[in-house]
């Protein structure tokens, strides 16, 4: 599951960043995308545009208009791992017991620790963060993802 959303902290990567890295994650995995509704048109005319989400094997990427925080609680529930910037997110799957890397700033990591969390670390705000400091971030991502899957 990949959660691209957060709306209360600009640590997060760009959109352009997050469709790259679902993109890439879809090669080899399914993808659940939750969405709700303040982003969800937006986002999927965003997927719409994207070159390399156009080329994804539909099979490989499903994404849920979300509106209701049981539905969020029951996908996440299915998961076999969790991907978000979003602190809620990532708390709602630990607590389910489902293995998370969480892509935050510096400053949230003692916040928000938990023994089953992964940390990518973002260095700047999304509207700051350079193109090749965003291939950073989805190569160490992609990386602790085959690593934690492995684990499970």
């Amino acid at each position: 599951m990949i959660n691209p959303f957060n709306v209360n902290n600009a640590y997060s990567l760009p959109q352009h960043a997050w469709l790259e890295l679902i993109a890439q994650v879809c090669k080899t995995h399914q993808v659940l995308v939750i969405t709700y509704p303040a982003v969800h048109r937006e986002f999927m005319q965003a997927l719409r545009d994207h070159k390399r989400c156009r080329e994804l094997n539909s099979r490989n990427l499903i994404i849920f208009a979300n509106n209701k925080l049981p539905h969020l609680i029951a996908l996440i529930t299915r998961a076999s791992l969790c991907i978000s910037p979003s602190t809620g997110t990532t708390h709602l799957a630990l607590n389910l017991g489902v293995p998370s890397i969480g892509l935050y700033a510096e400053y949230d990591k003692p916040r928000w620790g938990h023994k089953d969390l992964h940390y990518i670390t973002l260095e700047a705000p999304r509207d700051q963060l350079t193109k090749a400091q965003c291939q950073k971030i989805i190569q160490a991502t992609t990386a602790l993802l085959k690593q934690c899957l492995r684990e499970t």
